[in-house]
């Protein structure tokens, strides 16, 4: 028996330190990045992708995504990052070391959108007038 209650103790321990969020999301997201038309060049975080594309990024962070093909004007769109509402399991279940767990983690966060879109706009032919 006493081994029973030892065992339930660590698990019970270990659940609440991990921290909710963490547990259920871990500290990176999955984003798609989608253009149109397709195969712009996005560039997020030092890395560049073309479109369409799926970024596993850091939920710790915001972002911003520039999209950018020849013929059409670069553009850009935010990605923000927002709190999850599994952060609030912690009130109660994790407490105060888990909470800590998921703010570390950057768990506690989530990415919105999760799919970041962009209408490219051609470019416009410049016409040069000529004197007179």
């Amino acid at each position: 028996m006493h081994k029973g209650y030892r065992a339930l103790t660590v698990s019970f321990a270990g659940g609440v330190l991990a921290g909710c969020a963490t547990l259920i999301n871990g500290p990176t997201q999955k984003v798609q990045i989608v253009s149109d038309p397709p195969g712009a060049v996005a560039k997020v975080a030092g890395r560049e992708v073309t479109t369409p594309a799926t970024l596993e990024l850091r939920r710790n962070a915001s972002y911003r995504v520039t999209f950018e093909k020849q013929g059409y004007e670069p553009t850009q769109r935010e990605i923000a990052r927002r709190i999850n509402n599994h952060v609030y399991w912690n009130v109660l279940v994790g407490g105060l070391p888990g909470m800590l767990v998921d703010l570390s983690s950057g768990a506690c966060y989530e990415l919105v959108p999760s799919v970041v879109q962009a209408s490219l706009v051609p470019k416009e032919e410049s016409t040069a007038l000529s004197p007179p």
